[in-house]
């Protein structure tokens, strides 16, 4: 998955966070490898993610690029709520890929 893929996917157009996009997309793709416990190769070893799995990664770069994990935010009496937690909908996009982890 390239920096292109991850901006087609989250619309982004223009340079501007391409060099944001290079850092984050590695970090993003090694938690899914983590949280998926498994790897995704194709039969010749090169990376080979899913769509939905590419969908999943995108959205991690995109929860990265907003505001330090605001959950929500409301003006009138100014309150905001601050999230560490990736979005529900991405682990359970990863959910459907991932292999169960035996100790």
């Amino acid at each position: 998955m390239t920096v292109d893929e991850v901006k087609a996917l989250l619309r982004i157009s223009g340079t501007q966070h391409d060099s944001y996009l290079s850092v984050i997309l590695p970090m993003a793709k090694e938690f899914v490898t983590t949280y998926c416990n498994r790897e995704f190769k194709d039969d010749q070893g090169a990376e080979s993610f899913p769509d939905g799995v590419k969908i999943a990664i995108a959205k991690i770069c995109e929860f990265h690029m907003k505001q330090s994990g605001v959950q929500s935010e409301t003006l009138a009496r100014h309150s905001v709520t601050y999230s560490n937690e990736y979005p529900s909908e991405i682990k359970t996009i990863l959910n459907n890929y991932r292999r169960p982890k035996f100790v």
